[in-house]
């Protein structure tokens, strides 16, 4: 219910359009964000502001491929944003194959070209079994 009362006019940092670091948790590994929106003004709430890719691993040494297309919404009064989104999700493990869905919610906090993020990954693997995976994260981006 509160994310409709934030608004979108956070921009990417310093006006920069992708992000490359890393992040530990759960699942750990390379993290990437494309900013798509240029102009803020122009983003409505419900737009995809930014594609997000990581490549990560677990414990149980599954490789997890993700991508997802994200809105972010300003908190009001707070340094932090607040990002959501879907995606699609594939993984290797042993020479096995998964695949599934899965969305990426969190905040984050930008100052000059960094990015502190910190996010949870439900996913849902649909092949070769159906099963509930979820995976969280801290991370830092540096935006080129």
């Amino acid at each position: 219910m509160w994310i409709g009362l934030v608004n979108t006019s956070s921009a990417q940092p310093q006006g920069r359009m992708l992000g490359l670091g890393g992040m530990v948790g759960r699942t750990a590994g390379l993290s990437s964000k494309l900013y798509i929106a240029r102009d803020s003004s122009a983003v409505q709430p419900a737009d995809v502001r930014a594609l997000d890719f990581s490549i990560s691993w677990t414990a149980d040494d599954i490789v997890w491929w993700t991508v997802h297309a994200l809105t972010h919404r300003k908190i009001p009064n707070s340094p932090l944003s607040f990002f959501l989104g879907p995606g699609a999700t594939v993984g290797l493990n042993d020479s096995r194959l998964f695949w599934g869905i899965s969305s990426n919610l969190g905040l984050f906090f930008e100052k000059h070209s960094f990015e502190i993020f910190m996010q949870i990954s439900p996913r849902l693997v649909i092949v070769p079994d159906m099963v509930g995976e979820f995976g969280s994260a801290v991370g830092l981006r540096y935006y080129l």
